[in-house]
């Protein structure tokens, strides 16, 4: 199999072969067309030229030619290949280069000399072409000039044509040369990049994502095409320890309430505790946490697998957001955090009610979790052209720069030493995030470590 390089060498140098072929054979034609336009052009010039001659030197007084005078522009004729013959007005040749031996004899064999030594083979025809004579408007007779029609060129017209050709290979070959290094210096350009990616794609599929490309290319496309792996690189490395953590998170968030249940179970079971109503509800505890960790799980894989029903219609967001900030007043005020929300009236959209109610009770549930006494939690509402603005701000703890960008990865928290009073199971926001995406919506998020986070919802009208 051909290399890259070397097709695309090929190619380019074959591609510049063609076009010269194509422009040398163009310029033959065109130079061809324009020297036989050029060469007809002059010959009928001259037999004008011949014509004006003898109106010129007619003797309107003696009616005639002066016979020296018809020598002298039958010679000429002669050397200019052109043999000429010439009435009075009563038709009676005066001047006749073919019969007049005496006068042109030599002339007409040289003439004929000339025409044979000019072209290699004489193909071509005698042709004859006359031309009235007029002297102050009165007709005084006419003129017969005839030459010779060759379909080949001469000697020195072939030469022109090959001194021609003669430049066009030589600016052809220096032309093929600048395309062969050209040409290289493009493929080179263009593969070696394509020959990094191709190293970089075959670690990726044995899992190495440590190493980036720090190749550069000048061209636009083949520098995106590198930055493409290199984010592919990133992403997939953040996702190698993903599944790592997850693994880990995973094992963790079974483990407590599993070793919990255990201990205190056995403990009872040894009669070491007395099955009293404290650890029986301490044990429901574990079980519930349990249980909305594996309904957390399931309902991220029925969003993954499109296992769930999506009802639009129309509704009030005022009266949804008014629902859910009184179901969470008595939980905020018991911990003394400000809580408040500030809707439009009317405000209506087409969405998924129930699935928009899961997205703020997660989100402000997240709000109360990491809100310190003293704290504010408050929901803002508003429409914005097209689309309807829904905002979760808190005064909490607050997220940092760097968890930013994973925080809606599942299982991923922002601190790994949390304890199960602080923190949940890593998938709240993770069902946030794909439940956002089925209503078309959008969610963006900023944060200040110590001052708070500010969630933006923007969906359709």
């Amino acid at each position: 199999m051909s290399k890259l390089f070397s097709k695309i060498t090929a190619s380019f140098i074959l591609i510049l072969m063609l076009m010269l072929a194509i422009a040398v054979s163009l310029s033959n034609f065109m130079l061809e067309t324009t020297f036989k336009s050029y060469v007809e052009d002059l010959q009928d010039k001259k037999m004008a030229f011949i014509v004006k001659s003898l109106s010129l030197n007619y003797d309107t007084r003696l009616l005639k030619w002066d016979r020296g005078i018809l020598d002298l522009i039958g010679k000429d004729a002669l050397e200019n290949n052109l043999l000429i013959r010439i009435k009075d007005d009563r038709g009676i040749y005066v001047w006749d280069a073919l019969n007049n031996n005496a006068t042109c004899g030599d002339a007409i064999k040289k003439t004929l000399e000339n025409i044979y030594s000019r072209s290699s083979v004489l193909t071509g025809k005698y042709v004859e072409k006359s031309f009235p004579i007029n002297v102050m408007d009165m007709y005084v007779g006419s003129v017969e000039i005839g030459y010779y029609v060759s379909k080949s060129y001469s000697d020195d017209d072939k030469g022109l044509i090959n001194r021609l050709n003669l430049m066009y290979f030589l600016i052809s070959a220096f032309s093929l040369i600048i395309a062969t290094i050209a040409g290289m210096f493009i493929s080179r350009e263009i593969s070696m990049p394509i020959s990094k990616v191709t190293e970089a794609v075959s670690k990726i599929s044995k899992s190495e994502f440590k190493d980036k490309l720090d190749f550069k290319s000048n061209i636009f496309e083949i520098e995106s095409l590198l930055q493409s792996i290199n984010n592919l690189v990133m992403a997939l490395d953040n996702d190698k320890h993903l599944r790592k953590r997850l693994a880990t998170d995973v094992a963790h968030e079974l483990r407590t309430p599993v070793s919990v249940l255990q201990s205190h179970l056995e403990a009872m079971i040894e009669g070491v505790w007395k099955p009293s109503k404290e650890r029986l509800e301490s044990c429901y505890d574990e079980v519930i946490r349990l249980g909305k960790l594996v309904e957390n799980l399931k309902r991220l894989a029925d969003l993954d697998n499109g296992n769930f029903t999506v009802l639009f219609k129309e509704f009030s967001i005022h009266d949804l957001i008014k629902t859910i900030y009184l179901n969470f007043e008595a939980d905020f005020k018991k911990k003394n955090i400000d809580f408040s929300y500030d809707v439009s009236y009317g405000i209506e959209i087409i969405s998924d009610k129930d699935k928009l109610g899961q997205i703020l009770v997660n989100l402000i549930s997240n709000a109360y979790k990491y809100t310190n006494a003293g704290g504010r939690v408050e929901i803002k509402g508003f429409k914005q052209e097209d689309a309807v603005i829904i905002i979760v701000k808190d005064t909490g703890v607050g997220i940092s720069e760097k968890d930013l960008p994973f925080i809606f990865e599942r299982f991923y928290r922002t601190d790994a030493s949390r304890t199960k009073t602080t923190g949940g199971s890593g998938i709240g926001l993770s069902v946030v995030s794909s439940l956002i995406k089925v209503l078309n919506g959008n969610i963006e998020v900023s944060s200040q470590i110590g001052k708070g986070s500010e969630f933006k919802i923007t969906l359709p009208v």
